[in-house]
């Protein structure tokens, strides 16, 4: 699959990204590696996706947002999603979700 070297950098940066708690790091990483973005790329939301000419293929979501109410400073909250497909079917996936420190 063609896709899975991808995948498997991708994987990477999450993990260093969630042992970090740095989620800039992340999305700087993914947006080098110009995937196809989907709307528009922020450090608070990314979607991006690979397709490749095997049928295999990647799909990146990146969310943070601040769950902070009134009176409160909260760290942010980061979930992630990344899948591996081959011909639209699931082959890996990993989902993620930390707050920054």
């Amino acid at each position: 699959m063609l896709a899975q070297d991808k995948f498997n950098l991708i994987k990477s940066y999450i993990e260093e990204s969630v042992k970090t708690q740095n989620s800039s790091y992340l999305v700087d990483r993914v947006r080098e590696m110009n995937l196809d973005v989907s709307g528009d790329a922020h450090y608070y939301r990314l979607y991006c996706s690979c397709n490749e000419s095997d049928g295999s293929s990647i799909l990146f979501e990146f969310r943070s947002y601040d769950p902070s109410g009134p009176f409160q400073n909260l760290p942010d909250v980061n979930k992630i999603k990344l899948q591996l497909l081959q011909n639209n079917q699931l082959v890996s996936e990993l989902i993620e979700r930390y707050d920054d420190k």
